[in-house]
């Protein structure tokens, strides 16, 4: 029986520490040396999964519900476009995609984990993918400027004093 989702429950709380405990090991690996072995093969696996969280969140649908509906089919919601954003910054580093993933990530998304909108608990396939997706953005909106140095438009204003 799949009990529903409780909101800071077990599962949510959970959740919630093991992207913080990855979120910490990735920053630390990078401002050591962002061209590690580590550092690469961590950003290249947090790539990954930004850019396949629209894929996995439609296996997770479809395990669920079996039939498709539009607004699940199409990404129409903010995280997944986000989450290609995210993907895309991470491989190419340029400064418009990084600065849409960092406040996408922490103006948004970083809210869909703190109040996730699920109805199903850990280890629900959609509870699961939820996790997946959102987590892999706030960590990369995360991992931008603190792990790899990027500092954004603001850098461009940093002489100029109004």
């Amino acid at each position: 029986m799949l009990e529903p989702f409780q909101l800071l429950g077990a599962g949510h709380v959970g959740a919630i520490i093991v992207l913080a405990g990855i979120a910490v090991m990735l920053i630390q690996s990078c401002r050591r040396d962002p061209s590690s072995a580590q550092a690469k093969s961590g950003l290249t696996l947090l790539a990954f999964f930004c850019l396949a969280a629209y894929p996995i969140n439609q296996a997770a649908w479809i395990s669920m519900h079996g039939a498709y509906q539009l607004d699940a089919i199409v990404p129409f919601h903010l995280c997944d476009l986000a989450a290609f954003f995210c993907g895309f910054a991470l491989i190419t580093r340029q400064p418009l995609l990084c600065e849409l993933s960092y406040f996408w990530g922490l103006a948004g998304t970083l809210q869909a984990l703190l109040t996730p909108n699920l109805t199903f608990d850990f280890p629900n396939p959609t509870f699961i993918a939820f996790f997946i997706q959102h987590g892999a953005i706030v960590i990369t909106a995360l991992v931008l400027p603190l792990g790899l140095g990027w500092r954004g438009m603001m850098a461009l204003y940093q002489g100029v004093h109004w």
